[in-house]
């Protein structure tokens, strides 16, 4: 993937690769293992095989891409927490590992340089400050002197972010007219179709490209050429000849440019150094023509709206500093044609143009992802605009709440078309904080709840786990587990039934043409606790807490530590995500006699899940989700609730914890004692 997109030179960056693959490496990382190729690492580390750790070491991951691609250490983090929604769930302890691969990944892509640059003094020279987006050295640029700006400027800016609010919220409303678009007519599902989208879009980015520099004009070097950085004055027999990398001359004849070309010719990550930074070493920055930016502004604008969203592999990070630096630059010539009165004794010359394009370049940003402190801080690292900081602030600032004001960000816009149930609590709508203050739990919750025995047979699992989707399960109390007989259940129970008609899905025994599960619900006696999917499909593969004949319990060896450790290992379902396709083979394997084998889940329950009153409202549940990161929420009837006791800060101390345990441990061990002194007498 990423590749593809080096080689492809589109309008995308290895910014959306480098996300991807970050966070694959720490997915990987965090699960010990591979899904693919079916192994496991240690299975002692039962800390990294949680679902809030395996999140934990994706963002970490991600920080650590972001950071390698940007060499931005500190904008790497912030990206994480505010990109990939960390600032809910994420703690003090997330924060300084995300700290640390950020300052790894760029350490390492430091070295990298160096043994790419000069091997030869690899062990002698020493680590600089290689900006993202640096056109040269910083030596040989005067931040200083380039990033300037006037008091009153700063008003500008403020409309600059307003404006390209605007610019996000219509490149939001136009892309998702063309995802709606391709999810209809170059659906996923068709692989031929959407790499002949590849293509198209290959061939006319490029046709693009080719014919802008091709039907160019050409304009004659500035008269400061040789104050240029990589300018090389050459001798001939007819003259000397200068050259300058950073001016194309392609058609054009000696001494000469191609306007075009200068922009079109580059990748978008070239162009972009060039926008912001070609120009800052002289007095007169004058290279691009008003024609030029507008052309090159649009074409981005439109290419990047058909073309993000794609199978091209690439992000929109790049391409958008790349629009809102061509946006700056237009907009400090606009700038410079108000002011250019003697009046005002400005002459100007006051203007930067590397200052309007950093700036331009984080307000498009923050208009297009609603994005804020991390776009700040990103722009100062890949840039060194460390003097533009308050007009990076107030622009940011501007762009994402005009942004807000008419329509919501590209990354919201995602989510909602994709239905995926993002909770957050910071975008919530005066209407939606009405509605949900007023309505109760009960109006909303599912009463048809799919539940589980203390001790179901197999064949009860297979059916919960066929017809529901959920995450986790309710195990009850009934009557059945307190007899533990092998009769159907008692008569009352309504009845659950399941017609698939999938060969794959009958188990072996059956008539594959139509299977039916006709099962019967628990008569509920009251929550036990719950079970997660992941476990019960850990229990019917390793055939833990299987009931041999005459058993009425599962007995687990507790006093045997490495015994509890080797189960809790063998339960974890590594990696994490496992497909029906898995599940269908581990019930192919069962014969009739394991579909009427009983399970013992009561060893392996949660035994204090989330549970909500019935009456409570819709606000207090939906905080327990955003805060919590629920996946489920049980509702218990209203009413009156018997309370045995009330816990407060102090209770939770670490110290009155140990001291606590301390007395238990004291306790256990005296019964113990006690009992083994009694039987012997």
């Amino acid at each position: 993937m990423l590749c593809c997109d080096f080689i492809l030179k589109l309008d995308g960056f290895a910014q959306g690769p480098f996300v991807h693959l970050g966070g694959l490496v720490g997915g990987g990382v965090g699960s010990l293992g591979s899904n693919l190729f079916n192994f496991k690492f240690n299975k002692r580390y039962l800390d990294f095989q949680t679902k809030n750790s395996h999140r934990d070491f994706v963002t970490v991951g991600i920080a650590a891409g972001i950071a390698a691609v940007f060499t931005a250490p500190i904008g790497g983090v912030l990206i994480a927490f505010e990109d990939c929604g960390s600032i809910s769930f994420g703690s003090i302890k997330m924060f300084w590992q995300c700290f640390l691969a950020t300052c790894t990944a760029v350490y390492f892509s430091y070295i990298l340089q160096l043994l790419l640059r000069d091997p030869a003094n690899f062990m002698t020279d020493t680590l600089g400050i290689p900006r993202a987006f640096a056109l040269y050295s910083d030596s040989i640029a005067d931040y200083t002197e380039v990033y300037r700006f006037c008091w009153w400027e700063v008003f500008l800016f403020a409309l600059m972010g307003a404006i390209a609010g605007l610019f996000g919220t219509a490149f939001v409303f136009l892309h998702m007219k063309v995802t709606k678009f391709r999810s209809i007519f170059i659906p996923v599902t068709s692989p031929t179709r959407r790499v002949l989208e590849v293509i198209w879009i290959i061939l006319v980015t490029a046709a693009i490209s080719v014919l802008a520099c091709y039907f160019s004009s050409c304009r004659a070097y500035p008269d400061q050429i040789e104050d240029y950085p990589l300018t090389i004055t050459s001798n001939t027999t007819s003259g000397s000849v200068i050259r300058n990398p950073n001016f194309p001359q392609l058609w054009c004849p000696d001494g000469t440019y191609s306007t075009f070309g200068i922009l079109f010719f580059n990748p978008v990550g070239m162009s972009t150094k060039k926008i912001i930074h070609l120009g800052e070493t002289v007095s007169d920055q004058d290279e691009y023509s008003v024609t030029v930016l507008a052309v090159y502004l649009v074409t981005m604008y439109c290419l990047l709206i058909l073309t993000y969203g794609s199978s091209v592999p690439g992000g929109t990070w790049v391409p958008l500093m790349a629009i809102g630096a061509t946006y700056g630059r237009l907009f400090a010539h606009l700038v410079h044609w108000a002011t250019w009165d003697s009046t005002l004794n400005l002459e100007g010359r006051w203007e930067s143009y590397s200052t309007y394009a950093v700036v331009g370049s984080a307000c498009m940003l923050s208009g297009v992802t609603r994005m804020t402190l991390s776009i700040t801080v990103v722009v100062l690292e890949t840039t060194g605009s460390l003097q533009l900081t308050i007009p990076l602030m107030a622009s940011v600032f501007f762009a994402k709440m005009i942004g807000d004001l008419t329509g919501i960000g590209l990354y919201d816009a995602y989510i909602q078309l994709k239905g995926v149930p993002y909770l957050p609590e910071d975008t919530m709508s005066y209407e939606h904080r009405m509605v949900v203050d007023k309505l109760d739990v009960r109006e909303i919750m599912t009463s048809d709840l799919d539940c589980l025995s203390a001790v179901p047979t197999v064949e009860e699992i297979v059916g919960v786990l066929r017809n529901s989707g959920h995450s986790a399960f309710p195990v009850v109390q009934t009557h059945r587990d307190d007899d533990h007989d092998d009769e159907s259940l008692e008569s009352g129970g309504s009845e659950l039934s399941a017609t698939n008609h999938s060969d794959e899905d009958a188990p072996l025994g059956h008539d594959n043409d139509e299977y039916e599960i006709s099962l019967q619900k628990p008569q509920l006696q009251g929550m036990i606790g719950s079970i997660s999917r992941s476990t019960l499909i850990s229990m019917l593969s390793k055939r833990i807490g299987f009931l041999k004949e005459g058993e009425e319990e599962y007995h687990l060896n507790s006093d045997n530590q490495s015994d509890v450790v080797k189960l809790l290992g063998e339960l974890n379902v590594l990696p994490l995500k496992k497909n029906m396709k898995h599940f269908h083979e581990i019930v192919e394997k069962m014969t009739d006699k394991d579909m009427l084998t009983h399970v013992d889940l009561r060893p392996f329950i949660q035994l204090d899940p989330y549970v909500i009153s019935a009456d409570a409202s819709v606000a207090k549940a939906y905080r327990l989700f955003q805060k919590m990161g629920l996946n489920h929420l049980y509702v218990s009837p209203a009413g009156s609730q018997p309370i045995t006791g009330v816990i407060t800060r102090k209770d939770l101390t670490n110290e009155n914890c140990l001291l606590l345990f301390g007395e238990r441990a004291t306790c256990e061990v005296k019964l113990r004692n006690s009992s083994s002194y009694s039987s012997q007498g």
